[in-house]
């Protein structure tokens, strides 16, 4: 895994999904991450397979969804055994758990939807990140401190799951860019107090892997 991250094994189908337009993919978890990323994934790619321990444990509506597409295969019951490939990825060796069988999954991509961690441990102290280390906001995205805002997906309600998360990315997009384009109006609209500021504002907002989305992947 080490030898290829970011060099065929990814975490983010958003963030670089685009690469594998055409070509073959594997993704490897059956939550609720793993499936919705692979809805996306599926409408650009040639053939996905999708590789789990056990049954889909993602959203029955988005499990329909994505039985339906006829480039995606659903393998459960499997055994990351490793990952094969010299100079780049060519594939990923599994074991089937029920029939003991081995097999190669031939793929130029693998995305993994085991498990997130955000990266805000600078944060301690501050007292604003609930138990699992997510910064804990309203919808106005504002912390229990004044001034302070958390944005992006280091940000969670306590009890929200990595697949809530993720979903809520993808909603999320269209009102950042809404946010920043009225950020822009008012800058320009107070141009004469360039330089100047009422309070101090400060902002936590994670992209990019590992520390894309704020979030950095748990070992498979």
């Amino acid at each position: 895994e080490e030898k290829f991250s970011r060099k065929g094994i990814s975490w983010c189908a958003i963030c670089d999904g685009a690469q594998y337009a055409g070509k073959d993919v594997v993704v490897i978890g059956g939550g609720n991450s793993g499936v919705k990323e692979s809805l996306f994934l599926s409408n650009i790619v040639t053939s996905l397979t999708m590789l789990t321990n056990y049954d889909l444990t993602a959203d029955e509506v988005a499990i329909r969804q994505l039985k339906s597409k006829t480039n995606v295969q659903i393998l459960t019951y499997q055994n990351i055994l490793g990952f094969v490939g010299e100079e780049k990825l060519e594939g990923v060796r599994t074991l089937d758990t029920k029939s003991g069988q081995e097999q190669v999954i031939p793929c130029a991509g693998v995305f993994e939807y085991i498990g997130l961690d955000p990266h805000t441990n600078f944060l301690h102290g501050l007292h604003i990140m609930n138990h699992q280390g997510y910064i804990v906001v309203n919808p106005s995205m504002e912390t229990s401190i004044p001034g302070i805002y958390g944005a992006g997906d280091c940000t969670g309600e306590g009890s929200a799951s990595g697949g809530d998360r993720l979903q809520r990315r993808c909603d999320r997009r269209s009102e950042r860019i809404a946010l920043s384009a009225q950020a822009r109006a008012v800058n320009e609209g107070h141009g004469e107090r360039k330089g100047k500021r009422d309070e101090r504002v400060s902002l936590f907002c994670m992209t990019g892997m590992p520390s894309v989305c704020g979030e950095s992947p748990q070992g498979s």
